[in-house]
């Protein structure tokens, strides 16, 4: 028997939680919350294989920020339909980087003292990108697969999703190509690599699991080991940690139980419905998460 019938507000507390951690983990540790990552993956998943479950009803952790900016100009089934809440968010996070940026130009001509600098302005806020990098990559992938293959879908409509595809697979490199070229004494290289791997992971995650729906097939979802298991091994051993033992073991169990996740939900995407094993899960790694950076904190202060 699940221990919850009602997924709305544990959903939104994780959302709240996770929201709230990505900034304030950039700005002190230049490091994403993988938090965000978790959740999205989570929600693809669920919404995939255990449909009904906890990770499923995860939509309901947008805060039910709905308003989306095409519903008077889109048509049910249309990608700016499906994707609008995403692409209503992406244009107001764009937005308020294009005014961070222009505000940090504004302190150079106008002050003798910079009083803060864009990059770091762009640290607190680039953490957002990854509460809508999987769900576009998803959305995008799956309305050009099935848009492809169908005589009655819009041009428009098809392109939409082709150009947010072209985007998201872009980002990242554009990311790694703008560290290159502007590095910073506080990014080191295996950070900015880290972070790489990060955004190719919820990359393939995104593209895998919409390849899974078009064919229907389970075996692109077991596919995504393959970039899962490598971003975890590689964190472990390259990765920055000030603990070096104790941090490494917060990370490796945390990482464990999301991987043990994934093959529940592959194998038998059942027992989260009927057990919340979702839930509990998805806890204990967020628990797991926090205490990584608690530590961080406490040997940091």
């Amino acid at each position: 028997m699940p221990v919850f019938t009602e997924y709305q507000g544990p959903a939104i507390l994780f959302s709240v939680t996770s929201l709230v951690a990505t900034p304030v983990i950039l700005f002190f540790f230049r490091q994403y919350y993988r938090g965000l990552d978790y959740l999205q993956m989570c929600y693809i998943f669920g919404i995939l294989m255990a449909n009904g479950s906890f990770s499923a009803s995860l939509s309901a952790s947008m805060l039910d920020f709905d308003h989306s900016f095409f519903k008077s100009s889109c048509q049910q089934g249309e990608f700016a339909c499906g994707a609008g809440v995403q692409l209503s968010f992406l244009i107001i996070l764009v937005a308020v980087l294009i005014g961070a940026f222009v505000f940090a130009k504004f302190q150079e001509k106008c002050f003798e003292r910079i009083i803060v600098e864009y990059q770091t302005l762009y640290n607190g806020l680039k953490g957002f990108i990854k509460w809508i990098y999987l769900p576009l990559t998803f959305y995008s992938m799956s309305f050009m697969l099935f848009g492809s293959n169908s005589n009655s879908t819009n041009p428009s409509n098809l392109a939409g999703s082709i150009i947010v595809l072209i985007i998201v697979i872009l980002f990242p490199f554009a990311q790694l190509a703008a560290y290159k070229i502007f590095p910073r004494d506080d990014t080191p290289d295996v950070r900015i690599w880290l972070e790489f791997g990060m955004y190719l992971r919820l990359l393939a995650t995104g593209i895998l699991c919409a390849l899974s729906i078009y064919y229907n097939e389970r075996k692109y979802l077991s596919c995504l080991l393959i970039f899962l298991a490598p971003y975890t091994a590689v964190s472990l051993i390259f990765g920055e940690f000030k603990y070096k033992i104790v941090e490494r073991v917060i990370f490796c169990v945390g990482e464990a139980a999301f991987l043990i996740l994934y093959f529940i939900f592959t194998y038998n995407p059942q027992a989260m419905i009927d057990s919340n094993l979702d839930f509990f899960f998805f806890l204990f790694v967020i628990y797991m998460e926090v205490t990584l950076y608690i530590v961080r904190g406490v040997r940091k202060y």
